[in-house]
């Protein structure tokens, strides 16, 4: 059985494989990859663990693990500071969306639509889009314009159909 160290040291090292894949280590929360024999490493979310660890939560990193998570800072690939790192993601998913947008002749993404990418990565852009309807009287105001431009050009809509066929049955 493997120890917590050989479990940390493959967890980054898949999360240094995905930068090799995508170009930031800054992956999203919801980030898995799918190893050849089908087992999922929630990548994701055990590099949340590691940046709330070196806040101090959760028992903290030991030196040789933050070491090791400092130098891709040091080489741009990896930001500690979620909220940064969060930007960086919302920009993706929006590349993304533009992207089905080309593809499929709208943003309007199906709320259970995801993508798997050969590397493993999935990309759960139709639960991102719901996230973004749901947040757009908090987000900043440049993702809102950016979303705004595709409601604009016909591409998407803040509100889906069935939010209306419920605001249609509630006023009747």
């Amino acid at each position: 059985m493997p120890t917590n160290d050989v479990i940390w040291n493959t967890n980054c090292d898949i999360l240094e494989q995905y930068y090799v894949e995508n170009g930031t280590c800054n992956c999203p929360y919801t980030s898995v990859c799918i190893f050849p024999d089908g087992q999922e490493v929630k990548i994701g979310q055990w590099l949340t663990d590691q940046r709330k660890k070196k806040k101090g939560s959760k028992g903290g990193l030991s030196i040789a693990r933050r070491d090791r998570l400092q130098v891709l800072v040091d080489q741009g690939k990896l930001i500690w500071d979620p909220k940064q790192a969060d930007a960086m993601n919302w920009d993706v998913m929006y590349n993304a969306l533009v992207e089905y947008g080309r593809v499929y002749g709208t943003c309007n993404v199906p709320r259970g639509y995801e993508e798997e990418f050969s590397n493993g990565v999935r990309l759960y852009l139709g639960k991102w889009v719901v996230n973004q309807r749901g947040r757009k009287h908090m987000m900043m105001e440049d993702h809102k314009r950016k979303l705004q431009a595709l409601v604009d050009q016909g591409l998407f809509s803040w509100t889906t159909v069935r939010e209306l066929l419920y605001l249609r049955s509630s006023v009747i």
